[in-house]
């Protein structure tokens, strides 16, 4: 499950450093960019009421090869095409296909008894996604930049990422069929929560979508630029099981607000760390982890609060609001890139600033009534 879900990631890893470098050198703008990127976590929203029943009509195993069939099919156009619509078109395809084979893992992951090492299996799990993400720059460092190898290169990891579904074949849970997911229900039970799932979509999809073209326009080369996004990941990899055993004995809520915060401050400090090379892999290695221990919390608390029956819904809601999130932060920092170099570092703050006044008046509403 872990080996899919890090090979997975890693194809996304390498669209994540090589789309953006070759629409900038086939010359589209920051927005253009944005907009292009924001394809691939827009097609979530479109498709996330339909995922349970995906799974459930196809079961798990056939859902993992037909989405694995589509990535393929969608890298294989790009290689081949070189034109914005189509890579558009592609990009949309690979996301849905992605974020399906990702929900179908995660509905194998939560028919497992977890028990409670909840926690520490969800960072685990959020781990085994950012270490496929930072793995992508480090593998398209072989191919390079340029022609169809870091395509074919590409193509080859995705069909990795379904070898262990063949191994374990024999041992994938069925998921039983559901009702249309709930998401209404999740959000109203737990809107706090869920709202982290969001802002944790804008920094998790859009910094990586802009960090390789952050570091060159900070004049470092495309390859040295690429490894913002390794030391990011890679921060999330270490991190979040640490921040996921910690939730076990605090209060995720504040868990969770706790990893808003340091994301907020290291947006604001990496405009001054970016003029030393060392110092801005520090700070996004931070930043990674925060990004991670919201994941891993977030995950937690939601499939402890709700029953086994609904964890799908969870699933669901929570991939939907993390992509949704990640669709209009990609569009905006594409936009605010395009005004300011530093742009990214304005729309992740902000954005952290909305959700502290959210949650913090909403939890002293809470304990206000629980303490009548």
């Amino acid at each position: 499950m872990l080996a899919s879900a890090i090979a997975l990631m890693a194809a996304s890893g390498i669209n994540a450093v090589l789309i953006p470098v070759r629409l900038q050198q086939m010359g589209f703008s920051n927005t253009m960019v944005g907009l292009c990127m924001a394809a691939e976590v827009a097609s979530v929203v479109l498709v996330s009421r339909y995922v349970s029943k995906i799974v459930a009509i196809l079961g798990l195993p056939i859902t993992l090869f037909a989405m694995a069939a589509i990535r393929l099919v969608s890298l294989l156009i790009m290689a081949r095409v070189a034109s914005f619509p189509v890579w558009s078109a592609s990009i949309f395809f690979f996301g849905m296909a992605s974020n399906i084979f990702i929900t179908a893992i995660i509905a194998w992951l939560s028919a497992l008894d977890l028990g409670k090492h909840a926690g520490l299996c969800n960072g685990l799990f959020s781990s085994a996604l950012s270490l496929g993400t930072a793995l992508g720059p480090v593998a398209v460092s072989f191919s390079g930049f340029e022609g169809s190898k870091p395509f074919q290169l590409n193509m080859l990891i995705v069909a990795l990422a379904i070898l262990p579904v063949v191994l374990l074949f024999a041992r994938i849970p069925k998921i039983a069929p559901t009702p249309r997911p709930r998401i209404g229900y999740v959000i109203r039970l737990s809107p706090a929560v869920v709202l982290s799932a969001f802002i944790g979509g804008i920094t998790f999809f859009g910094l990586p979508a802009f960090l390789t073209l952050y570091g060159t326009q900070n004049g470092y080369p495309v390859q040295r630029a690429a490894w913002f996004l390794t030391a990011f990941m890679l921060g999330s990899v270490s991190l979040s099981p640490l921040i996921g055993i910690l939730s076990d004995y605090i209060d995720r809520r504040y868990v969770i607000i706790a990893c808003i915060a340091v994301g907020m401050i290291s947006a604001i400090y990496l405009p001054l760390a970016s003029v030393g090379y060392k110092a801005a892999l520090g700070v996004l290695y931070f930043w990674g982890g925060a990004a991670g221990g919201i994941y891993a919390t977030s995950m937690a608390f939601l499939t402890g609060r709700f029953r086994q029956e609904d964890h799908v819904s969870v699933g669901v809601t929570y991939t939907l609001m993390d992509c949704l999130g990640g669709t209009v932060g990609v569009a905006l920092i594409g936009f605010a890139m395009d005004l300011d170099r530093d742009g990214l570092t304005y729309v992740i703050s902000l954005a952290a600033i909305g959700y502290f006044i959210f949650a913090l008046s909403r939890y002293s509403v809470v304990r206000s009534l629980q303490s009548n």
